[in-house]
């Protein structure tokens, strides 16, 4: 199933099928952008009103699959979508969906099913991926099997910066905050 989302400038215009709940990697987003996205790295935020929001980098097609956490019970929920490019950074608006009762009601403890990835996991797997065609520069430095570099994100209280570093090395928890591989720059 697909959502087509037009983004004309900062505004989402949405034509929307009907989605059940129960739907597990089965609802996919397609983001149809107007020229000022051109050049920008986008990321959809998804927010449920009893959930935490999830943010899901879009691929190469400006497309995203919906988390399952989000629908996992008849609810709406909300989106929206943000570019960045060189330390600009461009939002949209928010639009609403709602997700209808289906059939299957999705009641599985979180031993069952693995939460979706975070934003920063997303870019961690991307880098992993391409880590032979990466080129030392941009923010990005490759030394004994270890790249490290700099990117952005944000959560719902402010934006921040965080160097990450990727090793075949078994991440380290610092204070129970973020790993030693993902730190804030403060």
């Amino acid at each position: 199933m697909q959502i087509r989302v037009d983004v004309r400038g900062q505004e989402l215009v949405i034509s929307s099928p009907l989605v059940a709940s129960g739907s597990i990697d089965t609802v996919l987003m397609r983001f149809i952008f107007s020229r000022e996205w051109n050049g920008f790295h986008k990321t959809a935020i998804f927010v449920c009103e009893k959930k935490k929001s999830l943010s899901v980098l879009l691929d190469a097609n400006n497309e995203c699959v919906v988390p399952w956490e989000m629908l996992e019970e008849p609810t709406p929920i909300s989106f929206g979508v943000f570019g960045i490019k060189d330390g600009q950074v461009i939002s949209s608006t928010i639009r609403q969906i709602t997700i209808e009762k289906g059939i299957l009601s999705v009641k599985t403890e979180p031993a069952d099913r693995v939460p979706s990835k975070d934003v920063f996991a997303q870019i961690i797997n991307l880098l992993m991926v391409k880590q032979e065609r990466l080129i030392p520069g941009d923010n990005i430095k490759i030394e004994n099997n270890v790249i490290s570099a700099v990117v952005s994100g944000s959560n719902s209280d402010s934006s921040r910066s965080f160097f990450v570093v990727i090793s075949d090395e078994e991440p380290v928890v610092e204070d129970g905050n973020y790993p030693l591989w993902l730190k804030p720059i403060r």
